[in-house]
């Protein structure tokens, strides 16, 4: 009696652990179908952003026509508040 109890929990255990390869297998070819839809149909530049996100980082820098990043602070250079620390000593007066 023992002997067949222990035999069907090998049985149990043996289909259990299939069942549980075939959804890990097939969960995992359906989630490579969607990498590879989700890398072909967004399309991306060569920093690896979506086309979605490219127009609204552009504007978000302050860059018309790629701007690189030195650029974008060289041209702000102007706006700068530096100086004899005038700016931090007034900065939490009432």
């Amino acid at each position: 009696e023992k002997a067949a109890r222990l035999q069907e929990m090998r049985d149990a255990a043996a289909a259990s652990d299939s069942a549980r390869l075939a959804r890990v297998s097939r969960a995992q070819v359906e989630e490579d179908k969607e990498r590879q839809s989700a890398a072909g149909g967004a399309a991306s530049n060569e920093h690896g952003v979506p086309a979605f996100l490219h127009g609204v980082q552009q504007e978000a820098m302050g860059g018309e026509g790629g701007m690189s990043m030195e650029e974008a602070v060289r041209r702000r250079q102007h706006y700068v508040q530096r100086g004899g620390g005038a700016t931090d000593s007034n900065a939490f007066r009432r």
